[in-house]
């Protein structure tokens, strides 16, 4: 799974800011960096990085970052992150990478259609379906082991992913040791660090907020660093809550909060990868709840076309949707926020599957984010413009006759040219009635059921699964 620079046709994406805006957007990120500056946590190891670069440290832990140091910083991160599956073959994406997840706390229940706490069996399941849908890149946790909350919990989690699907990992954990433990899982299905460290199985996304790093996300920065894995900047700023009510405020803080985490990772190693996954989301003065959808979009399209003008990485949050079930308006706000994503230019987008504002994980909706993303990879593909495909020759051969569906042109080009879509339909009233009258919901559904009972995971091998068992002994899962 691979997220980078991503100017692919870049005339595609809207400019919704000036040059001068973009420059006054950075230049007020830069200036709250040096005032009032990033809160740490006190640790020696994070004070005395930014002290010997430099910059003013607080006995507090605030320290004031030089424009100078973020820029030679921004200068020298790795702008792409290449992962390699389970099996340790690089997994190449010709445009966006697209992933599950992550960390929903419910799932809907295939059987009453009901949302209940997720289980180990349904995070098993829906690293199974990942592993099935073609167009899916990779996988978070889709949801929780929510019988075990607990680092335990955390560490099966990973071991479970790792068990049903061949395909890379990102990784969130609310414990250290939880990473500590994935590492070595990691490590024994690679064969050694230095494996690793060459072939990175996941990446690994801290989820600090905004502006602030406590001791876990500092501590979980070095881990992952140290050990070559990839990073990713997860801080969620909330306009009116815990950032500016205003878009443009709000910006300033994602990029203050991504420039920080940015520099610190290029002073602990230099040339580190980090990708920025910082969101912006408004709360709703009426309800309190999360708002302000054109805004979000809008400040989406501002957040990646000031990061591709620093040539720098960044996720969208895509496939997800604010409905507690998969129905219409679950379909609408997921194919809207993929094809958002699209136009925005992510290098790679998350959340697929998600429902209830990321609460709830549907098999359901995973299903219909892999048709949608399978649209966008035909975007991404683009139009092939040759001799054969200009197709003067079987013009001049029809003439103006204007009947090409006997031609072999049209043979060969007709299940090539066109998608052929998993749940889309082109019939007519007379071929839908043949068929049942099945609406989208029960195409998915159908589909759904039949992958689960259909596919199998490539299994692990005994060996290494007897060195996973030994790691997860060590830390007592059992």
């Amino acid at each position: 799974m691979r997220a980078t620079k991503n100017f692919w046709n870049t005339k595609l994406k809207p400019e919704v800011l000036s040059e001068n805006n973009i420059n006054a957007i950075i230049n007020s990120a830069f200036d709250l960096l040096r005032s009032p500056g990033i809160r740490f946590d006190p640790d020696p190891r994070v004070l005395d990085l930014f002290s010997a670069a430099g910059c003013h440290v607080s006995s507090q832990g605030v320290v004031s970052i030089t424009r100078d140091l973020v820029e030679r910083s921004i200068d020298s991160v790795e702008k792409e992150m290449t992962l390699w599956d389970r099996n340790g073959n690089r997994v190449d994406v010709p445009g966006m990478s697209f992933s599950s997840g992550m960390g929903c706390i419910k799932v809907i229940d295939m059987k009453t259609g009901e949302p209940r706490s997720s289980t180990r069996t349904d995070l098993a399941t829906a690293a199974r379906l990942v592993d099935a849908l073609p167009n899916i890149d990779g996988i978070c946790q889709p949801c929780k082991i929510t019988e075990r909350p607990d680092v335990y919990g955390e560490i099966d989690e990973f071991n479970v992913i790792a068990s049903n699907t061949t395909k890379p990992m990102a990784y969130i954990s609310e414990y250290v040791a939880s990473l500590e433990a994935a590492i070595e899982i990691a490590t024994a299905i690679r064969g050694g660090t230095d494996q690793l460290r060459e072939k990175p199985y996941f990446s690994y996304g801290i989820t600090q907020i905004p502006l602030c790093f406590s001791q876990k996300e500092i501590n979980q920065i070095f881990i992952g660093i140290e050990n070559g894995i990839p990073l990713s900047s997860g801080s969620i700023v909330i306009g009116g809550a815990t950032g500016p009510m205003t878009i443009a405020g709000s910006l300033v803080h994602c990029l203050a909060t991504d420039f920080a985490l940015i520099t610190l990772g290029q002073l602990i190693k230099k040339g580190c990868y980090c990708l920025s996954t910082t969101e912006l989301n408004f709360m709703d003065p009426k309800t309190g709840n999360f708002g302000g959808i054109p805004e979000v979009m809008l400040s989406e399209l501002a957040r990646f076309q000031i990061f591709r003008s620093l040539g720098l990485s960044a996720g969208s949050a895509g496939g997800t949707s604010s409905s507690p079930v998969f129905n219409q308006d679950c379909a609408a706000d997921i194919a809207s926020s993929i094809i958002h994503a699209f136009y925005s230019g992510a290098g790679y987008t998350y959340y697929l599957g998600t429902i209830e504002a990321l609460k709830t994980f549907s098999f359901h909706a995973l299903l219909y984010c892999n048709e949608q993303v399978g649209m966008i990879r035909r975007l991404e593909k683009g139009i092939e413009v040759n001799e054969e495909t200009l197709a003067l020759d079987v013009t001049r051969k029809v003439g103006l006759k204007c009947n090409y569906l006997a031609e072999k042109h049209t043979v060969r080009h007709c299940r090539t040219e066109l998608r052929q879509p998993r749940y889309y339909q082109c019939l007519s009233m007379d071929q839908w009635t043949q068929q049942g009258k099945k609406d989208l919901f029960d195409r998915i559904d159908e589909d759904l059921r039949k992958t689960i009972a259909d596919h199998r995971s490539e299994p692990l091998s005994k060996q290494i699964q007897q060195n996973i068992d030994t790691v997860l002994q060590k830390y007592g899962v059992t």
